[in-house]
């Protein structure tokens, strides 16, 4: 039996590479919720999770604030309802054999600050117009089939750290938006089809520690603008992206 104590404010699954229905044997799942009757609704469905439903925990589990679905194959869509969890704050399907298009409604969560969708390579995209409100912190997207142009409005992720698309499809010009991102510390860019030269806008981002933007198709010079953050820069991969002359 999984543990269970009362935490009227806090509610979470986290649930990691449960084995399929295939297997004779069982992991336990640890759960948490702040009443009998939410803990019963938890604990069906996460037992559920052998032939896995994002449908289901969004229906039982409304105020959710954390879920964690690492390396668990669900296999289907992504279903709608998950916007309707309005708690929610932190979200990670990683590999999860997820497919369809991702709804751009989940990126809107009000208090959505941590969204982890990588190595879901049948899961299509595209990122929609953000709002001013966005909360969110850490957006990796990488190896997934996401796809179409970075919008203007990604600078309204004002406390953005950490963005991950590498291994996706999206095409076109990084928008200037891109250098008022003065939070971002991870950009992480590599293997989509972007074109023009590599911005110099990105010299204005100044609290970059990591930069890796491998073919991406970009032409011309590295600009000059990028000297900028030779200080303090961890690490700077630019293989195969542009012709690179200083």
């Amino acid at each position: 039996m999984p543990h269970h104590r009362s935490m009227p404010r806090h509610r979470s699954v986290y649930v990691n590479s449960v084995v399929n229905s295939n297997s004779s044997k069982k992991q336990p799942i640890v759960s948490r919720s702040s009443a009998e009757s939410e803990y019963r609704a938890l604990a069906l469905a996460t037992s559920e999770l052998q032939n896995p439903s994002l449908a289901n925990l969004a229906e039982k589990l409304a105020n959710l604030k954390v879920l964690h679905l690492g390396q668990v194959n669900i296999a289907s869509t992504v279903p709608h309802a998950l916007a309707n969890l309005s708690s929610l704050f932190f979200l990670s399907l990683t590999d999860c054999l997820l497919q369809g298009e991702f709804p751009t409604e989940i990126f809107q969560l009000p208090k959505l600050a941590f969204l982890t969708l990588t190595y879901n390579h049948y899961l299509t995209g595209y990122l929609p117009e953000f709002q001013n409100s966005s909360v969110l912190i850490d957006l990796r997207l990488s190896h997934t089939r996401f796809s179409g142009k970075i919008p203007d409005s990604v600078e309204n992720l004002e406390s953005l750290d950490s963005l991950g698309i590498r291994g996706c499809s999206f095409s076109g010009k990084l928008p200037p938006s891109v250098g008022n991102l003065t939070k971002l510390n991870h950009l992480y860019l590599s293997g989509n089809d972007f074109s023009g030269e590599l911005p110099a806008f990105l010299g204005k981002l100044s609290s970059l520690k990591m930069l890796e933007i491998i073919l991406c198709n970009f032409s011309g010079k590295v600009p000059d603008s990028l000297g900028n953050l030779i200080c303090c820069l961890g690490s700077l991969n630019l293989t195969n992206s542009l012709i690179w002359t200083f």
